[in-house]
């Protein structure tokens, strides 16, 4: 049966051009087939068949495949490229490059040009089964980015088609290499066993609670009669690993391994960059597995400063600087090797975890390994209650979605990213201290002898910018995790907020990174509810927020939203909350719930002095930097110290002829009673303190200071509180829920009864979005009769 003659059933809409023996087609209606390369029945538009052989029908993803595999070093337009196929080896032992490793990469240019001599062709065969083939062609790849080799130049359009045959190469080497490994890993019947990691709680909690974990997995083996030793730790590394499955004494690291080992990372990287700048770099002492995986992770990183070298010397170049044109071509030579060092450490690492993957399914003590660990964790759970389910949700999260757990590798390069999520849920800021600490006049204690004046509290630091968040937990809810918890959170809303249409979710949630979720937002403001908006809740940069708010017009930059959603809802509400007392910031006038440091960065009476159409006066200037860049109290206040009063003017775009009447302008500032200076501190880390505490450097601060007027109480019918009423009666009625509340079977079964009397219409209620109120008597409010 040929490709043209179709078996019964299938309907072709194109036949596509055939690719050596195989032909691909477009079926008119998409069909559902097993795929004879997968196994897996595949429901599409596109099947391949090999030799017209339509017994065995193939997916796209296979045909690409077995395509990439069979025609290789396809000619270009360019070029004529030899018939016969390039085999790799079958056996990669990459412990450092052959002698012949720079004549293997100019022949395989040569061959993939079409100009390979007989003589080169006798070579390529005797050359094509070393161990440095794959690197070659990596070495060959990289030598044609910029230019030809051995002196000979290429037109771009050759050196294109020559590096598209050996990429071509390159990927059919991959896949076939990754095909083999997955049947091997089938054959030895592995396909599902563990990774190469212990458990991640385990792993997580031995670098986050150190100390805790070591103590509590000592107490563990010492029941089981065992005394822990380093190998009982959970690895992090292939060769920890390696150590815990043979005793130490069939690890011994050789000296000039030992000496890599004890490099820090930038002389590591530095050592490996000057490795690649040798004609035939001995990598013996690198392929030990002792440092490896150190190789392979920092090989990329050499690669790309190898690179940009080579770029600064091309600009030389480009300017005739022909001093430059010698070290150019070093620097080709350079990059090229580094391409190929990278290849041979991910080759080795590889080698080297399917070796280390397949010893640790066959070890028999892995079970009581993996269940001393988790107990051990259990334990420091239980010590620390707090710390158990930001654990357990931080591993489940992460398990889900993490690609080197799909693939089975360890997730030891993880384990930094869930210790800082873990601290944002963990750590909690710091109680603001009150500013005095004395007692008022004539206090008494319980005894009713005077109080003794005490001591005065330290004050906090101050934050500086970018310091404090606009976002935090409230303790009336949970944060956003997974499972159904009814969150809430505070934000103080910002002109970045607004003009952005976002709200920023505190840190500490935890979701799969990809999660997306469409809501429901309600807003409560001014004794009234808005209209319902459709919001998106998703990570972007590495923070949650909440994208598509449309704030209302009348919230103030600095006001505080309170929100609350459960997380198994689609509901979400934002209320402000008014002032018994409102008060009146530099004039302007606050009714509801505000943050004094985020009304001190965003409050701008005059506005930007940039925008400004008319002359624009130093003391401005002077205002607005204490303001924006100055370091907040929790009162508002913002300092900063004098000696750096006109460089921060200068980086808010002050212009420089004004930088002279700085001084001045403070003193004129001062007199007018608008700022004042004060004696505080600056610690080693350039924070700035006031008062300033024991051992602080003492430093002259200028501080701004709001000016805050409290006015007369409002109003309880505008605080939202209803108006003074007599006693009533009132019939049954159905009311909405907020976000995150479930009517009670009590009440549907009262509006059951109620529907049932002909008290209301029969109509179908959610009870998660509403409830029903049954008649009453309403008391009468003060006030009223």
């Amino acid at each position: 049966m040929t490709a043209k003659t179709v078996a019964t059933g299938w309907q072709i809409a194109m036949m596509l051009p055939a690719r050596g023996r195989w032909q691909q087609f477009r079926l008119k209606a998409a069909d559902a087939y097993t795929c004879a390369g997968c196994d897996i029945v595949k429901t599409t538009r596109f099947v391949a068949v090999a030799d017209g052989d339509w017994s065995a029908p193939t997916c796209s993803d296979c045909y690409q495949l077995a395509v990439a595999e069979e025609c290789l070093a396809l000619p270009s337009k360019s070029s004529a490229v030899a018939a016969t196929s390039m085999e790799p080896p079958q056996r990669i032992d990459l412990q450092q490059p052959k002698p012949g490793f720079r004549q293997l990469a100019t022949v395989v240019i040569a061959r993939a040009a079409g100009t390979l001599t007989s003589e080169q062709d006798q070579a390529f065969t005797e050359l094509a089964a070393s161990d440095a083939y794959s690197a070659a062609l990596a070495f060959a790849d990289a030598l044609l980015e910029r230019r030809g080799w051995d002196g000979i130049s290429l037109a771009d359009d050759a050196r294109a088609g020559i590096r598209r045959s050996l990429h071509r190469e390159q990927q059919a080497i991959a896949n076939r290499r990754r095909k083999q490994q997955t049947k091997d890993r089938r054959g030895r019947g592995t396909g599902n066993a563990l990774p190469v990691q212990d458990p991640l709680p385990a792993l997580l909690l031995s670098r986050f609670r150190r100390s805790a974990f070591v103590a509590k997995l000592t107490e563990v083996m010492k029941e089981e009669g065992l005394t822990r030793t380093r190998r009982d730790m959970p690895a992090e590394t292939l060769w920890d690993w390696m150590v815990v499955l043979d005793p130490p004494s069939a690890h011994r690291i050789p000296a000039d391994t030992q000496e890599l080992r004890g490099l820090s990372e930038t002389s590591f990287i530095e050592h490996l960059a000057e490795l690649a700048r040798r004609a035939d770099p001995s990598l013996g002492a690198l392929s030990h597995p002792a440092v490896l995986e150190r190789w392979a992770h920092q090989a990329k990183r050499v690669t790309d400063g190898l690179r940009k070298d080579r770029r600064r010397l091309e600009k030389k170049v480009a300017n005739q600087q022909h001093k430059a044109v010698a070290d150019l071509a070093e620097a080709d030579d350079a990059y090229a090797m580094g391409c190929a060092m990278e290849v041979i450490a991910s080759r080795l690492r590889e080698d080297l975890q399917s070796q280390v993957y397949l010893r640790l399914q066959q070890s028999e003590k892995r079970a009581a390994r993996i269940s001393r660990l988790i107990e051990a964790a259990n334990r420091v759970a239980r010590n620390e209650p707090r710390l158990a389910r930001p654990v357990a949700d931080a591993c489940l999260v992460h398990t889900a979605t993490c690609v080197a757990a799909a693939r089975g590798d360890s997730c030891a390069a993880c384990v930094p990213e869930l210790i800082s999520q873990l601290n944002a849920i963990l750590i909690a800021p710091a109680p603001r201290a009150p500013l005095s600490g004395q007692p008022k006049p004539g206090t008494k204690t319980a005894t009713g002898t005077p109080a003794k004046p005490t001591a005065r509290p330290v004050a906090p630091r101050l934050a500086g910018p970018g310091q404090s968040a606009t976002a935090r937990w409230l303790p009336t809810g949970d944060r956003i995790r997974t499972g159904t918890v009814r969150a809430a959170w505070q934000v103080a809303l910002t002109r970045d907020d607004v003009n952005r249409r976002r709200c920023p979710i505190p840190a500490g949630t935890i979701l799969p990174s990809h999660e997306t979720r469409r809501l429901r937002l309600y807003f409560e403001h001014l004794s009234a509810a808005t209209r319902p908006q459709n919001v998106t809740l998703r990570q972007v940069g590495g923070r949650w927020q909440l994208e598509g708010v449309r704030w209302p017009t009348s919230l103030q930059p600095g006001l505080l939203v309170d929100f609350t959603w459960r997380t198994d809802s689609t509901t979400m509400t934002a209320v402000t909350k008014p002032l018994r007392r409102p008060e009146r910031i530099d004039g302007t006038e606050f009714r509801h719930e505000f943050d004094r440091q985020v009304v001190t960065r965003e409050l701008e009476p005059d506005g930007d002095p940039r925008r400004a159409t008319g002359p624009v006066s130093v003391e401005r200037w002077v205002l607005r930097t204490l303001r924006i860049l100055g370091h907040l109290c929790p009162q508002g206040t913002a300092t900063l110290a004098e000696d750096a009063l006109v460089r921060n003017c200068q980086s808010l775009g002050m212009p420089d002829r004004m930088t002279g009447q700085v001084h001045d302008a403070t003193t004129n500032l001062i007199k007018a009673g608008r700022i004042r200076r004060v004696r505080g501190g600056r610690d080693s880390y350039g924070g700035l303190w006031y008062p300033a505490r024991s051992g602080d450097n003492l430093v002259d601060l200028i501080r701004y200071q709001p000016t805050v007027e409290v006015l007369k109480p409002q109003s309880l019918a505008k605080m939202g509180a209803p108006a003074p009423r007599s006693a009533h009666q009132v019939h049954g009625f159905i009311r909405r829920l907020p976000a995150g509340a479930h009517a009670s079977d009590r009440q549907m079964e009262l509006y059951e009864e109620a529907v049932q009397a002909a008290e209301l219409a029969n109509r179908s209620l959610d009870p998660n979005r509403f409830t029903f109120v049954n008649k009453h008597r309403r008391a009468a409010t003060r006030g009223g009769h």
